[in-house]
């Protein structure tokens, strides 16, 4: 090796990695203190953009987690309400077969049609009333519930609407209640298949909600082995780069000594 004072070749070769060492010390640093990997593009460009959108699908996903279950709340919401609503009209329908049975007066059938009528008209109410954050469930509106993360017919359900009003009849009469009785037996006929239809979708949208807990729980595992600081490597790497440091700086020392050999030759 030639000597030469201008010039330090060794010196300044060992600043250069020096350098990179507190570079990669400051990054390993970075990672302990935050916990993650990635702080920066600089530090995985590739493995930013990954997790960047396996991010935007778990945040998707916890969204459409939370609609699929409001679905589930609006339709018990108005599955309850023609639970309540085939009680009253399973005793409409009693209130006029026994209007049909030739034991009673007129009188007493109007009375019984006073009851009837009471319970046609909660049936109305009902319909009114049944809502699911301001929205009205019994109007015969479908309504669209997103349960994707994703846009696209693949990503939405539709809850089927029903529309529930009272039976236009009145059972002052035998003949009249026959026809009620009738009218009764098709409309409770009508709740139970739409009961059925919505059973049917509340089962189909707890599938979902099981199916994208369980894509939740992968794409979290795969975001974490991309973003998330492993300690035992890190601290691992951390205590490494201290030990480069301190035998850089060591060498750096005697690096910096080499001009004085110089000085031997000029004695």
């Amino acid at each position: 090796m030639a000597l030469a004072v201008n010039t330090n070749t060794a010196s300044e070769h060992i600043q250069r990695i020096l350098e990179e060492t507190q570079r990669n010390q400051a990054k390993s640093l970075e990672r302990l203190t935050t916990g993650v990997r990635i702080n920066s593009a600089r530090d995985d460009a590739s493995g930013l953009s990954l997790s960047t959108n396996l991010s935007n699908q778990l945040q998707g996903l916890t969204m459409a987690t939370n609609n699929a279950n409001d679905g589930i709340n609006m339709i018990q919401t108005a599955d309850s309400a023609l639970e309540d609503s085939t009680e009253l009209l399973q005793r409409m329908r009693e209130l006029g077969l026994q209007s049909m049975n030739a034991t009673y007066s007129s009188a007493q059938r109007g009375d019984m049609d006073t009851e009837f009528q009471q319970l046609n008209s909660e049936l109305n109410r009902i319909a009114s009333v049944t809502k699911f954050n301001q929205i009205q469930l019994l109007k015969g509106v479908s309504q669209k519930l997103q349960v994707g993360w994703e846009i696209g017919v693949d990503n939405a359900l539709y809850m089927s609407g029903f529309t529930l009003s009272g039976v236009a009849a009145s059972i002052k009469t035998a003949a009249t209640a026959s026809n009620a009785v009738a009218a009764i037996s098709t409309k409770m006929g009508s709740i139970q298949t739409q009961r059925a239809r919505w059973g049917a979708m509340v089962n189909r949208l707890e599938s979902a909600v099981s199916n994208m807990n369980n894509i939740s729980v992968q794409t979290k595992d795969a975001r974490s082995r991309l973003q998330d600081t492993v300690y035992v490597a890190e601290t691992a790497n951390h205590a490494r780069m201290q030990v480069l440091q301190q035998a850089g700086m060591a060498m750096l020392a005697q690096a910096n000594q080499s001009p004085q050999n110089v000085m031997s030759l000029l004695r």
